[in-house]
């Protein structure tokens, strides 16, 4: 059996795409300045939904 790839992103692979530092990410979705990324927090968990990363940063899937 084979596991689909991740739909979503983590806080670590977004701010690598992005070339800043995880604090900085953490502390713009903090602040409601990392709207546009359409974070989506599970508990202490953020993700960023794949696609729309993808999208934003001109990226084929």
């Amino acid at each position: 059996m084979t596991l689909p790839d991740a739909a979503a992103y983590t806080v670590r692979e977004v701010a690598t795409l992005l070339n800043i530092p995880e604090s900085t990410l953490y502390r713009r979705i903090q602040d409601g300045r990392a709207k546009q990324l359409k974070p989506i927090s599970l508990g202490s968990t953020t993700r960023f939904p794949k696609a729309h990363i993808n999208k934003l940063l001109g990226v084929a899937e």
